[in-house]
């Protein structure tokens, strides 16, 4: 079992070994760069918009409880979302919550 099955506290910057085993551990999830920006982001698809709506609202809870907000995009059935810093580096918090919104998707009916 990896040492980054639970994430270093949320405030830190991840160092490149960090990043590399985070990214490993979520390998549904895409690291996407933009200019002073990175973020990681995944589409999940579901069996109805009701079901994409479900999860949502519980992503919802979740962000609120931590503090931190998603981007999300839905369309019929599917639900992207992005988890970013505003810093230069990734903070971990954003993978943390990534590990988290998949424990959530096991509660919504994505068949």
């Amino acid at each position: 079992m990896s040492t980054f099955n639970k994430p270093p506290s949320k405030s830190s910057n991840l160092n490149d070994t960090e990043l590399r085993l985070l990214r490993a551990q979520l390998s549904n999830w895409q690291l996407k760069n933009q200019p002073g920006h990175q973020y990681i982001q995944r589409t999940f698809n579901f069996s109805s918009y009701v079901a994409a709506l479900k999860f949502i609202a519980d992503l919802g809870e979740l962000a609120e409880e931590h503090g931190h907000y998603p981007a999300i995009v839905t369309t019929y059935r599917k639900a992207t979302v992005l988890w970013a810093t505003e810093q230069d580096a990734m903070h971990n918090n954003g993978f943390s919550l990534a590990i988290k919104t998949d424990a959530l998707i096991g509660s919504v009916n994505t068949s």
